[in-house]
């Protein structure tokens, strides 16, 4: 999991945004990296990164999709995101959960920080990915 950032010709602040990939080394990403956010041009860097391989007690193996062992479990990734009174720029919480369906994800990144207090009433923004594109395994 990469957080990506860029000064993307013709914008006047730095850009970013989350990347997920599999590779034995993070330069073993750059071409698909480049592909992803192709109008970052060569401005594009990786501002932090999480190798995930553990979340919520669940181990997390790649492995071929007919190995599957079919828990009914899937790794989600959630970015809620608001605006806080006398705050201009967006604030947003991110969260990587192993649940049975977007709803159970959802639920789970609420219970996390406060949400109420620290973003505002402003429609908060929800970005999921469904990570089962993976062909992920999560064992106890």
């Amino acid at each position: 999991m990469l957080l990506l950032g860029s000064r993307a010709p013709g914008r006047h602040v730095e850009q970013h945004d989350f990347f997920f990939g599999i590779a034995a080394q993070l330069k073993d990403l750059i071409p698909e990296i480049k592909k992803f956010w192709p109008e970052a041009g060569n401005n594009i860097h990786v501002d932090a990164w999480r190798e995930v391989n553990a979340v919520d007690g669940y181990q997390v193996r790649v492995v071929p999709k007919e190995h599957e062992s079919g828990s009914g479990k899937k790794l989600f990734f959630i970015n809620l995101g608001g605006y806080q009174e006398n705050k201009f720029e967006e604030q947003h919480y991110t969260v990587l959960t192993v649940k049975e369906d977007r709803a159970a994800a959802f639920r789970e990144a609420s219970k996390h920080g406060s949400l109420s207090t620290r973003i505002s009433k402003v429609p908060i923004l929800i970005s999921m990915i469904n990570m089962e594109l993976m062909s992920m395994i999560y064992t106890r």
